[in-house]
């Protein structure tokens, strides 16, 4: 069994390890690169990651967190709607939905006549109802649904392009199994105030803290990261960015933080996929530095995105630990997240 390493996003996978799932994205003209990075030509340089940021995703339309009742004049009512909880509410009455106030704007509008809507319901796009019902103490019209239009949470970035774009994570921004869709957002400072160590069975989780600082904004949450833009370059070293041709069972170094800055944690990578379309399972790593599985007993959520060091090189990043063996996630590799 396999974890996503996200914080925002606990999706588990039971695929076999020795069949990674093959996914095709075309991030390209996001990130700004077009072709797979080559040792047959000059090396990219990038500022490494392995710091850990607080992301404020703003969700394109509102997500139903519960439906519920409304207080009439007949008493409490639960209204009338086959919506169901994590439903994404994107248009209502024909008018596009941004937050709460759009609803309670297309409740009123129709003076109490049922609202058509059009949801995202997992990868699905579907139509759907929901019956306005008056308020006892205001005299308007309500729906009963509680609604949320942005999702919070902790992640790791990879590296940061010398134009200020970053990528983080290695995989999606999920609610269950589906990517949440966005349309922007807000990047802040982090700070990681605790762990939870991981052990056979039972994932660990670092706990962290947004802080009010705003950094950067947020750009898509694709199916192979976050990808953003800062407002200043980060202080860290200039790394290569090696493609995955150049990756080689054997020895490599995690850059994560567990305590109060980044640092390097010494890796074994396993197994190198021959991979010709986009997975955020490259390669198997395990964990060998003693130091690092005293503080989290190996691979925790929240060190998604952790950028893997190999010859000096970036070569991926850490995206998934094995449930049944904390000490071995998935990486992704680097060409992967700068197509």
């Amino acid at each position: 069994m396999i974890l996503l390493l996200c914080v925002l996003s606990l999706g588990v996978s039971v695929s076999d390890p020795a069949q990674p799932a093959f996914a095709d994205g075309g991030y390209g003209k996001l990130f700004g690169w077009g072709k797979t990075v080559s040792q047959t030509e000059p090396r990219v340089k990038v500022y490494i990651g392995g710091f850990p940021l607080g992301f404020s995703l703003k969700i394109d339309g509102v997500m139903v967190e519960e439906v519920g009742t409304v207080d009439t004049q007949a008493g409490s009512v639960r209204a009338q709607t086959d919506l169901q909880k994590g439903d994404i509410i994107v248009m209502a009455a024909g008018t596009s939905v941004h937050c709460a106030d759009d609803l309670d704007n297309a409740a009123n509008a129709g003076n109490g006549a049922r609202i058509p809507l059009t949801i995202r319901r997992g990868d699905d796009s579907l139509d759907a109802w929901i019956q306005p019902l008056k308020e006892a103490l205001t005299g308007r019209f309500r729906l009963g649904v509680w609604v949320k239009d942005r999702i919070n949470g902790i992640g790791t970035v990879s590296f940061v392009r010398a134009d200020k774009r970053f990528v983080a994570l290695g995989h999606p921004i999920s609610i269950g199994k589906y990517r949440v869709p966005v349309c922007g957002g807000d990047v802040y400072s982090c700070e990681i105030i605790g762990i939870t160590k991981g052990r056979r069975g039972q994932p660990g989780e670092m706990k962290g803290m947004l802080n009010n600082t705003v950094l950067g904004k947020i750009a898509d949450n694709t199916e192979y990261g976050v990808y953003g833009s800062l407002e200043r370059l980060p202080k860290r070293e200039l790394y290569d960015l090696s493609g995955r041709e150049c990756v080689t069972c054997g020895k490599a170094q995690l850059y994560t933080t567990v305590d109060d800055k980044p640092d390097f944690y010494d890796i074994e990578i396993v197994r190198a996929m021959g991979q010709n379309k986009r997975s955020d399972k490259s390669m198997v790593i395990r964990v060998t530095d003693k130091r690092l599985i005293e503080k989290t007993g190996g691979i925790v959520q929240g060190m998604s995105g952790s950028p893997i060091i190999q010859n000096h090189a970036i070569v991926g990043a850490v995206t998934h630990v094995f449930v049944n063996d904390p000490l071995k996630g998935y990486g992704i590799y680097a060409d992967w997240l700068c197509e």
